[in-house]
């Protein structure tokens, strides 16, 4: 990695109260549930969270996904294998 590049990390929760948060070299510059972008309570996807990103940066160096469902309840098909 080259020095003194801002490292951008993006954690998406889906679920009860899907939310996202958007950091820069470890510190938060962006956070909200998705409910308060769709007005929708309880919202579960956060898609216009996501577009959100593209606010403050067109790339991103690591995506963390997070889920209140085990995998195979909400993704059967993908064979991961955590390497």
């Amino acid at each position: 990695m080259e020095k003194n590049k801002d490292v951008w990390i993006a954690g998406i929760t889906r679920g009860h109260n899907g939310s996202l948060c958007l950091l820069k070299n470890g510190e938060i510059v962006f956070i909200i549930e998705e409910e308060r972008l769709t007005r929708l309570k309880y919202d579960a996807t956060p898609f216009a969270g996501m577009t959100k990103i593209l606010e403050f940066t067109d790339h991103l160096d690591y995506l963390v996904y997070a889920h209140t469902a085990t995998r195979a309840q909400f993704c059967p098909t993908v064979d991961y294998t955590g390497e």
